[in-house]
């Protein structure tokens, strides 16, 4: 389990894959306890074929597990300019 940084801020490298996020966050969890002040943020790269232009950064306001069909949605309780979009995960590269 890679994690970085200080008492005030965490990065946890989980690698590529809702497993592997999934398991790497349990696994940081089971030492570190999180506090009601605490805050997580998942961040990563996809393709799209929406029309966006490489680069760009937007906020999955709903996750679609395309294997499960079920959705998601995250709480957005940070406002940013970044606008948001719907998100699709696959089990492996589409």
């Amino acid at each position: 389990l890679e994690v970085f940084g200080n008492k005030e801020i965490k990065l946890v490298e989980t690698g590529v894959g809702k497993l592997k996020a999934a398991v790497a966050v349990s696994r940081f969890l089971a030492v570190e306890r999180a506090g009601e002040e605490d805050l997580f943020v998942n961040i990563g790269v996809c393709g799209s074929n929406s029309g966006y232009p490489i680069g760009t950064m937007l906020i999955a306001n709903k996750v679609t597990d395309q294997s499960s069909g079920r959705d998601y949605y995250p709480d957005l309780v940070l406002r940013t300019w970044l606008p948001e979009a719907p998100l699709v995960t696959f089990d492996s590269p589409v």
